[in-house]
């Protein structure tokens, strides 16, 4: 009954759009109507529309719909529970602690394991593991500050679990806790002979622990089982920390484990990790609310090329204006702090400075499927591009992006096609044309990009900054560069037949270049790209001269 009382009052006080707003760019279309692309499909027409006045978004592309807890929920990954309390917090309600009454005795056993932990850590049976932290240069003030302890072997004494339930708890609160199981009778503990991390969240609370193994076992790191209380897809480690200090002015850092987080720290870098190599939707929120400039730095194995690859996959969607990504490949088999012990910290913030941006990332996916120069081929690196960039939410983003990658397409479109010339001084042809009237040096530069289409994206600069003192030949320039954008790799005849289509022949002498080479002076058997370009270059400075623009 109250969580529905509650659910009411929050309907009450938020819109719809107001929070799907903070996700996705929605337009509106009435006064209380919005329309945006779809952020659970793709899709290149907007069809998910978003209702104020009923409460509820609808996609007619791919059918979802829902209210306000749905849609956070779906976007955020989240169960009810979750989003009652962040829609209570954006509506300005305090959420309850009656509702999470039934995690407090857990917490207290988690943060009484941590204290046992730690005492075990300055034991004598800790030395192994201090020995192993000051190889890493991990020192006691940094282990003090994220509060490493160690679980000893199973078989030694004191053991965790008998320590616990002497400070009065009950088998249930230690079970709930994540630390042990029990069968038959037993209670079968998680951590044992580790280095163990506390997982603090961001209130404050040890939620669960990393235990890193000291000798050859297997898993390397392990984590507290999922349960009510410790759920990673929610969760940052590091957060704490970066409370007690201000995020570094390079930014922060997401990487891939807890000894990264700690060694980056240690040289004065705010780091978060995920806990793994996965990332969820609601981490990378958390991870934009803390900083306006983000580096993913994982290990420099497969392992964590690909993990990055994946991270890079989710951020798309929830790329947001002002929110800066930086992709940083480390070199085969180092981490952060390996890399750091060899190189010095200024050649990692070098390292930071010159990553990879969102628009880097996608040209460089899209040229890794590139194996040759075939149309096919050429034409399945630009479909790649294309659907990644169709992933961004933001409008403006998106826009901005997609016009970079344009024109790094158009660059190796002629850079395939050989043609990038040597401008050395002594290559100069120096090629004179006869001193012909404007109409025909208008239609000569036209039909030197029909006979030659690559040249326009070669001299694609001059070609847009001239303009014809003729309405007739500007209106077939125009018409000329839009077919050339959307047809990139056109051939001569296609381009010809497109404007005959259009009427254009007439005007154009009827694409007659044997004349056009006629009254220029040109021997066409002697014509090559390399000339065509030199004839046209001259062409376009002699409009430029004419002061006709």
């Amino acid at each position: 009954m109250f969580q529905e009382n509650l659910k009411d009052e929050i309907k009450n006080r938020l819109k719809i759009s107001e929070i799907i707003s903070k996700k996705i760019t929605l337009n509106k279309k009435g006064e209380n109507n919005f329309l945006a692309l779809c952020p659970f499909h793709n899709e290149k027409t907007p069809s998910f529309s978003v209702q104020d006045d009923k409460g509820f978004y609808h996609c007619f592309g791919c059918g979802k719909h829902g209210d306000i807890f749905n849609f956070v929920m779906e976007i955020d990954n989240l169960d009810f529970k979750e989003a009652l309390k962040y829609l209570s917090g954006q509506a300005g309600i305090t959420y309850p602690n009656s509702i999470n009454t039934s995690n407090l005795k857990p917490l207290k056993v988690l943060e009484e394991a941590k204290n046992f932990f730690i005492k075990r850590f300055y034991h004598n049976d800790g030395f192994a593991a201090r020995k192993y932290l000051n190889q890493r240069n991990i020192d006691d003030e940094l282990c003090k500050e994220f509060s490493i302890g160690y679980a000893p072997p199973r078989n030694s004494k004191p053991y965790l679990i008998e320590h616990l339930l002497t400070q009065g708890f009950s088998d249930d609160d230690i079970i709930k806790s994540g630390l042990a199981k029990k069968k038959n009778e037993i209670f079968f503990g998680y951590f044992h002979n580790r280095i163990i991390i506390p997982i603090i969240s961001k209130n404050g609370n040890v939620v669960g622990f990393g235990g890193r193994v000291l000798d050859e076992g297997n898993p390397k790191y392990l984590n507290s089982p999922e349960n009510e209380i410790f759920k990673k897809r929610n969760l940052l480690f590091g957060v704490c920390n970066l409370k007690r200090t201000q995020i570094s002015k390079e930014g922060l850092i997401l990487s891939e484990g807890y000894m990264d987080v700690i060694s980056l720290y240690k040289h004065g870098f705010s780091s978060v990790a995920s806990l793994g190599t996965s990332v969820s939707d609601n981490q990378i929120e958390q991870i934009l609310n803390l900083s306006d400039k983000i580096f993913v730095v994982f290990d420099g194995d497969m392992a964590g090329k690909n993990a990055t690859l994946r991270v890079f996959d989710k951020i798309l969607p929830l790329l947001k204006l002002g929110k800066i990504f930086k992709f940083i490949f480390l070199p085969k088999g180092m981490d952060p702090e390996e890399f750091i012990n060899k190189n010095g910290v200024l050649a990692f913030k070098n390292k930071l400075v010159e990553g990879y941006s969102i628009t880097d990332m996608i040209w460089l996916m899209g040229l890794k499927i590139k194996k040759d120069n075939q149309p096919e081929t050429i034409a399945k690196v630009w479909d790649f591009i294309r659907n990644k960039v169709r992933l961004i939410s933001n409008n403006n983003l998106k826009i901005a992006i997609r016009d970079e990658l344009e024109k790094r397409i158009n660059q190796l479109r002629f850079k395939n096609k050989g043609l990038i010339f040597n401008s050395k001084k002594n290559n100069k042809l120096n090629l004179k044309l006869p001193n012909v009237g404007l109409k025909l040096r208008y239609k000569s530069i036209l039909l030197f990009i029909i006979y030659s289409p690559e040249l326009f994206f070669i001299l694609e600069k001059e070609f847009k900054e001239i303009k014809f003192n003729d309405i007739q030949y500007e209106n077939i320039k125009e018409e000329i560069l839009k077919i050339l954008f959307t047809n990139p790799n056109i051939s001569s005849i296609d381009l010809i037949n497109k404007l005959h289509a259009k009427g254009y022949s007439e005007h154009l002498d009827d694409f007659n270049f044997k004349n056009l080479f006629s009254r220029l002076l040109i021997n066409e058997d002697e014509l090559d790209t390399e000339k065509c370009k030199v004839l046209l270059k001259e062409l376009i400075f002699m409009i430029k001269k004419s002061k006709i623009l």
